[in-house]
């Protein structure tokens, strides 16, 4: 084996590093006539001719396409730490949770014998529930950083055929490319597919049903750390919730949690003058909206080439509130100056 392929196979092992490069017909949905076109193409090509798309990325090859060019899922090179994190010590507690488990799975199962009593899978699958913007993307990503492998991040409605046998063909060569690339899987917005089912059983329902029960059967088999995220926990069926090994919820952060997020939301190059983080802090924002506001407010600054002031976060705000299609009371911002 050279040394290129050597090296290669190490950064595979360690979780990072280049991402292997699987044959395009087993990452893409395609159209119903083009699998039967990508074999031939295969077949007809000679031993020493480069596929045509061989000079790209393979990072860009593992991103999956349909037919309609839509990403079925995004890579994220993790650039969260825990310090990065503003969030109740429960929570931060149950991540680091999570990292031990996935860190001591092989002890216990294969070491320490439980491997035998277990006919489900190894797989460390969690759920994050709360409202956008409360961390869930954040601590995805540290979990990926803090186990030194890629974050994929799937919209699971572009994964989502009418054909069921078309899902399990997606959501497999998900799971067969990030297998292949020891990735953390997050599942975003799966609200409808996990939700309670109706007593009429509609036919909606039963492919919802198939849907969340052969992504669990895929995440109790995957060989890591799978996440699915959802938006509110109360609709969310019962069935599906007690087959996750993690259950975390995020709350909207308290004021002593944002005055926190604004102290750290400007990176240590960026100049600021005279910010009043307690006022700051009253705006009943997320975690997301304050960092909004903050990159908002620094491209006005930068206009000005003056430090981030009041002033400057202030319309930030406004048009962030704006965008949000929240009231604006004008006395909150009265004193920002």
């Amino acid at each position: 084996m050279s040394r290129d392929k050597s090296k290669k196979g190490a950064d595979v092992k360690r979780g990072r590093g280049k991402i292997l490069a699987p044959r395009m017909d087993t990452v893409r949905s395609v159209g119903p006539d083009e699998p039967a076109q990508g074999r031939d193409q295969e077949q007809e090509r000679r031993p020493d001719e480069k596929p045509a798309d061989s000079r790209g990325n393979p990072r860009d090859q593992a991103c999956t396409h349909r037919s309609n060019s839509l990403d079925l899922f995004k890579l994220i090179e993790p650039a969260i730490s825990r310090d990065d994190l503003v969030l109740p010590d429960q929570i931060l507690e149950s991540l680091d949770d999570i990292l031990v488990h996935v860190r001591h799975s092989s002890k216990v199962y294969d070491e320490w014998g439980f491997g035998a009593k277990n006919s489900v899978g190894r797989g460390i699958s969690v759920l994050f529930v709360g409202p956008s913007g409360t961390g869930r993307k954040l601590a995805a990503e540290m979990l990926a950083g803090e186990l030194q492998r890629d974050l994929f991040q799937i919209d699971l409605s572009l994964v989502v055929s009418k054909s069921s046998s078309e899902t399990r063909k997606n959501l497999g060569r998900i799971f067969d490319v990030c297998q292949e690339n020891s990735a953390v899987l997050m599942f975003d917005d799966v609200d409808p597919f996990f939700g309670r089912r109706s007593e009429d059983k509609s036919s909606t329902d039963r492919n919802s049903s198939f849907v969340a029960g052969y992504l669990l059967q895929r995440m109790e088999a995957y060989d890591g750390l799978a996440i699915v995220a959802a938006a509110r926990r109360k609709f969310l069926d019962d069935v599906f919730m007690r087959r996750l090994r993690f259950v975390l919820s995020f709350p909207l952060p308290d004021i002593i949690q944002r005055e926190e997020i604004w102290r750290k939301v400007f990176p240590p190059p960026t100049p600021t003058a005279d910010l009043d983080i307690q006022e700051l802090a009253q705006l009943e924002l997320s975690g997301g909206h304050i960092r909004e506001v903050a990159l908002y407010a620094a491209f006005l600054a930068a206009e000005q080439n003056q430090p981030v002031g009041m002033t400057h976060l202030r319309r930030a705000a406004e048009a962030i509130f704006t965008k949000l299609d929240m009231p604006i009371i004008s006395a909150e911002f009265s004193t920002w100056q």
